[in-house]
Order: C-alpha cells, then structure tokens, then sequence
C-alpha cells in the first residue's frame, strides 16, 4: 500500500512539474497552471481511490467450485466479514438461486417439489424467517494453495449483489480448514 502510494505522488509530482516546465519554455504564464491543477487534483484523487477500492475487493474474491453428487459448478466467492452463520455447527454460504436450481434442481423437484437438506431460522428486520439450506463441497483457491471443505451448506439468497461473484462465503471459513486440517493430522 505505501509503495503505491508513493508511485501515485511522485507520478503526480512529476507530471505536474513537467507541465510547468513546458509552459516556462514555451513562454506561457505559469497563472494558468494552479487553476487546470487545482481542476485536475480531484480528478487524479478519485481514479487513485478507484485502484484502492479495486484491490482491496480483489483482496477477498476467490475462485470456488461449489460440487453436490457428480455435478459442479466454478464460480467467484467473495468473502463476507459479517457472514458468521453455522447450522449443526457447520459453515453456512449464501449462493444465487439459479446456482442452487443448477445443482440441486433434479433432486429438489422429484422429492415433491421443495424437499431440501434442512432449514434455519434466520432473524430479519422483517421478523424470523425460514431459510433453506443445501449441503455440498466447497474447493477453494486461494494463495496459500487449494483446500477443500466436504461440508458446507449453500442458503439461496435472492438479495445477491451483481459484483461478479455468486458466492457469499462465510467469515470464518478459513478457520474451517484450519480445523479440519488439525483433525486429519
């Protein structure tokens, strides 16, 4: 972060010194020079705030693979900080509802139409609510390497945001792995 914080500001430093440089040789009033600056400063803080935003969201998006009986789908899961749902003490991600229909969709409508692994009540603004949970796999890549969690239970969320990601994971996901590593070993 400091090191791309000094690249903007002396990459600022610089264009602004050379554009005072070629008005000095051309004969040009360096006047006109603060005011197109003191324009163009907002915009150089915003694109500087665009970058940072970009990769400190980068910083939680990881490639998954959502598997349940043969059938697998790779997606983009963002890591949500205020996702800390368990269900039978097992980790609970919130995924788009087609991906549900596309993996779990022969087996929800031939066991009459609805029938799913098990339910949670979730407390809302609106009051609790029952939400449906499906049980698969979970494979992530991550920079520390790939890992995989046998269980997880996928909750449709009709409130997923369009970012590129169809895949909430859940906050403590990682300390998952960690634990099930320390059960293997």
């Amino acid at each position: 972060r400091y090191a791309l914080s000094c690249f903007f500001f002396y990459l600022f430093t610089f264009v602004f010194g050379g554009f005072l440089t070629a008005l000095f040789k051309k004969g040009i009033s360096p006047a006109y020079t603060v005011p197109i600056f003191a324009f163009l400063t907002p915009i150089f803080v915003k694109i500087i705030a665009f970058f940072y935003q970009k990769r400190a969201v980068e910083k939680h998006v990881y490639d998954c693979c959502i598997a349940y009986n043969k059938r697998s789908v790779r997606i983009l899961g963002f890591l949500d900080s205020g996702n800390f749902a368990r269900h039978k003490n097992v980790p609970v991600c919130c995924v788009s509802p087609e991906l549900i229909y596309e993996l779990w969709g022969e087996e929800i409508l031939e066991k009459g139409r609805g029938q799913v692994c098990d339910e949670m009540s979730v407390a809302t603004i609106a009051g609790e609510k029952k939400q449906k949970l499906y049980k698969g796999e979970l494979q992530m890549q991550t920079k520390k390497g790939n890992f995989t969690l046998k269980e997880v239970y996928f909750s449709p969320s009709a409130n997923m945001l369009s970012r590129g990601y169809k895949l909430l994971l859940n906050s403590r996901i990682f300390e998952e792995n960690e634990q099930s590593e320390v059960k293997k070993g």
